[in-house]
């Protein structure tokens, strides 16, 4: 963990291992608490990650359940390799699991018998969320950038392309 340089926020993080190498030939998870999901129409997930990892054959991903543990089922991720120098956001959609009332999340890290590296996988900010309307601009499509924006004294049409993250349709 110390190759990965710490916490996001609030003092606390999940990692494979705090001090050292990983250990070989591991399989390890990290469970949450089982939540009930069905008052909640468009439920996401959001949290923040960061790996050092063998890149073939070390890997963590992100599994959720709906009977209580029994079977687990992979929902997203397969990070492996080097993404450890800052902390990577991800939001998930989950509105497949809207209606469940017994769901739970875990992060599984496994690792193979050859190489190791300081960290592993981590991951902090957990949290379960309402996810309806959420919208983020991830272009500005006008005015280019190419010129300080200070320099701009006139009224201008501003386009931007946006991603819809939520589950209501977006309208003009």
């Amino acid at each position: 963990f110390t190759k990965m340089d710490g916490n996001a926020g609030y003092g606390n993080s999940w990692v494979t291992k705090l001090s050292g190498d990983y250990d070989n030939n591991l399989e390890t998870y990290v469970e949450s608490p089982i939540f009930d999901l069905t008052n909640i129409v468009c439920p996401a997930i959001l949290f923040e990650y960061k790996h050092y990892t063998e890149s073939c054959c070390d890997f963590a991903q992100l599994q959720y359940s709906i009977n209580g543990g029994t079977n687990w089922l992979y929902l997203t991720g397969d990070w492996r390799g080097d993404a450890y120098t800052s902390w990577n956001n991800l939001e998930y959609n989950i509105q497949s699991l809207a209606g469940n009332s017994c769901v739970q999340f875990r992060f599984r890290f496994r690792s193979d018998g050859s190489a190791v590296r300081d960290g592993g996988f981590a991951f902090d900010n957990f949290q379960l969320l309402e996810n309806e309307n959420n919208v983020s601009v991830v272009n500005i499509l006008n005015p280019k950038a190419e010129f300080d924006f200070c320099e701009r004294r006139t009224n201008e049409i501003v386009q931007v392309e946006v991603y819809n993250g939520g589950c209501n349709t977006l309208i003009n």
